[in-house]
């Protein structure tokens, strides 16, 4: 059976759907599934969130929202997808299906990937936890490729190694492990 046809809404009336199934304000134009005054032209209430399916490819994004106050929750029933937060001209962010996260870049290496300059107020730990603001902590060894430009005071627990010119123009440096050869000017 095929029907067609049109419905008219009185001016001032809207229409509803088992009271608050599925609703359509006719002054506001918004629609409310699962509510009976959606507060925006799309609203959706309901514990199980939202389901968005490919009809082509059968994958399915789903949108869950806390119950606990904990987490939201973005997945996808395709495990070898990954998610990219885009503007209207480029790609801002890539979390690829192994976890990795691209900050400037759409094809992130490792765990975090970042295209661009960075800039962190509080400190910097490599293999620790460092909440001090300004420093950079390390666990293991520091490999520098160019030029340490060295500004205060600068502590080498285990020692100090310089290979090529190591030069040190102005300033304290303390060494708590030794050195083989020191000469400061």
């Amino acid at each position: 059976t095929q029907t067609t046809g049109t419905s008219t809404i009185a001016t001032g009336q809207g229409f509803t759907i088992g009271g608050s199934q599925f609703v359509l304000q006719q002054g506001s134009g918004n629609v409310g599934i699962g509510t009976a005054s959606p507060g925006a032209k799309l609203e959706v209430v309901d514990s199980a969130g939202i389901r968005i399916t490919d009809s082509v490819a059968g994958r399915t994004l789903i949108i869950e929202p806390s119950l606990s106050g904990s987490w939201h929750t973005f997945k996808s029933n395709n495990t070898g997808a990954g998610y990219r937060f885009s503007n209207s001209s480029s790609d801002l962010m890539t979390i690829t299906s192994t976890g990795n996260v691209g900050i400037g870049t759409t094809s992130p290496a490792t765990t975090l990937s970042v295209g661009g300059s960075g800039y962190l107020t509080g400190g910097l730990g490599v293999g620790l936890l460092n909440t001090t603001a300004g420093t950079l902590q390390t666990s293991g060894a520091a490999t520098i490729g160019g030029t340490l430009a060295q500004t205060g005071l600068a502590t080498f627990s285990a020692g100090f190694l310089g290979n090529a010119s190591s030069t040190i123009t102005s300033g304290l440096f303390s060494m708590n492990g030794g050195a083989s050869t020191t000469n400061i000017t």
